[in-house]
């Protein structure tokens, strides 16, 4: 066929195809008002103004969400059958005048769920389909600070430059909005119910928060308390709560109840200062929150033949000891085969059991989780194998559930041949004295003649000259 002849078809098909099916409108901007929905069920009418969504064609149709006040007024009526009926505001959207869906939709009785109308149109404006999309961003549900817990003196809170106090606080929630921000703050209270210290947190990912209080007043507080100035001797509370940050000022959204708790203390300056005075304040447990890890942990803790008897350092001198002779030091891309010593197919009924009185605990405030499981972690603790970030990991943790406080470190090792290489290592806090320990380079030098307590306990100035430090968490 000739080029001429074909592109005269090509264009008498595109012609005939314009009389059959007509151009339809383009989408309209993001939040344009496009409908006026009616929605009844029995007795019960709701109205509310419907917003075109930019580019959200569905076949011949477009999705059209609900405003929050719609949601609001239909989830009243839960999952009951919602027919309705809908006025077109902008005729250059759709080519009829109104769209009428009788069956009726079925909407969630979850209030936290975004719903949204979809219509699916032909050309001539009959309403095909309809239904309802859900996505979970809408509200927040279920605000709680679950734990809140301060590792003080019996006899009070000594500030000072070698002395703080641990804060720790668990917070959960079900959903939040998006379109908001959702904080977490911690302050400290005086007898008169003003503020001398505050910290916010973002809480969009809720979880664990631990704060180091050096008894110093923050700046501006409500106190008038001088910033960095120790705070005076007397009564105080810790207050620990959610708000809800949105544009036009801190509050809540609808329905939403906000979270708050608080715990009493004592500053005072008759309380021993430094590190003795720590030294007697008791640290919760911390677990991960992960069934099977913490199991594993509390198996590697009776292994270790620690006891709750056992003093905080030898609880350390135990778990480093034990590491010492029972883990290997293993590179990811190694082909040294792992044993695994922890089974936990055959420990499921055991792990889950556990997982139902360490929830117990928690809820009783007996031991916080932490909820921190880094990548891997299940199988390096399996295996009792891994390099140093795994078992500087695993260290903390151990300590942690047996109540010491205890952290990562990170940066280099420093050889004797002048180079040095990227490492972990960790830090604990004994009887309120901070010392530091490499127990993967005891696990690698093990059997070699240095004994295993060569890098145990160690002072900063000691650690200093083998290990340059760039962080600690």
């Amino acid at each position: 066929m000739k080029t001429q002849y074909r592109n005269l078809l090509a264009v008498m098909i595109f012609l005939f195809g314009l009389a059959l099916f007509p151009q339809r409108a383009g989408a309209a901007p993001d939040g344009t008002k496009v409908m006026k929905i009616t929605a009844k069920s029995g007795d019960y009418t709701a109205e509310a103004a419907v917003y075109a969504s930019e580019d959200s064609y569905w076949g011949y149709g477009y999705d059209f969400e609900l405003d929050n006040e719609a949601l609001d007024l239909l989830v009243k009526k839960k999952n009951a059958a919602v027919s309705v009926s809908v006025e077109v505001l902008n005729p250059e959207i759709i080519v009829a005048d109104s769209l009428v869906y009788e069956k009726g939709i079925k909407f969630s009785d979850s209030s936290y769920s975004y719903q949204y109308l979809n219509f699916q149109y032909n050309w001539e404006g009959e309403v095909r389909s309809a239904g309802v999309s859900y996505q979970i961003i809408a509200h927040m549900l279920n605000l709680s600070v679950d734990n809140l817990y301060l590792t003080v003196n019996s006899k009070g809170f000594h500030p000072g430059s070698s002395a703080y106090m641990p804060i720790q606080a668990n917070l959960s929630y079900e959903a939040w909005n998006m379109w908001g921000s959702l904080k977490f703050r911690i302050r400290i209270l005086n007898s008169k119910g003003k503020y001398v210290y505050q910290k916010t947190y973002d809480a969009n990912n809720g979880g664990y928060v631990r704060l180091r209080w050096n008894g110093k007043a923050s700046k501006k507080n409500e106190a008038g308390v001088k910033s960095g100035a120790y705070v005076p001797d007397g009564k105080y509370k810790v207050e620990a709560y959610y708000y809800y940050k949105k544009s036009d000022g801190e509050k809540f959204a609808k329905n939403v109840k906000p979270a708050s708790v608080k715990k009493s203390f004592k500053v005072s300056s008759k309380t021993p200062a430094g590190t003795k005075g720590m030294a007697k304040a008791k640290e919760l447990p911390i677990y991960t929150g992960d069934n099977t890890i913490d199991y594993i942990a509390d198996c590697m803790i009776k292994e270790a033949g620690i006891k709750s008897s056992t003093s905080a350092d030898q609880k350390v001198k135990k778990i480093y000891h034990y590491m010492t002779t029972h883990f290997k030091h293993i590179h990811y891309d190694s082909t040294e085969k792992r044993k695994v010593y922890y089974n936990t197919t055959k420990l499921a009924s055991k792990i889950k059991k556990y997982g139902k009185s360490s929830l117990s605990s928690y809820k009783k405030q007996k031991v916080l989780y932490s909820y921190d499981v880094g990548y891997s972690l299940e199988q390096h603790m399996k295996t009792r194998s891994g390099v140093c970030n795994d078992h500087a990991d695993i260290f903390a943790l151990l300590c942690k559930h047996v109540g010491v406080d205890a952290g990562i470190c990170s940066g280099y090792y420093l050889n004797r041949n002048g180079t040095r290489a990227g490492h972990a290592w960790n830090y604990a806090v004994v009887n309120g004295v901070t010392w530091y320990y490499d127990v993967d380079v005891e696990i690698q030098n093990y059997g070699k003649g240095q004994g295993d307590y060569y890098w145990y306990k160690k002072t900063r100035k000691e650690a200093n000259k083998t290990h340059e430090f760039h962080s600690i968490v």
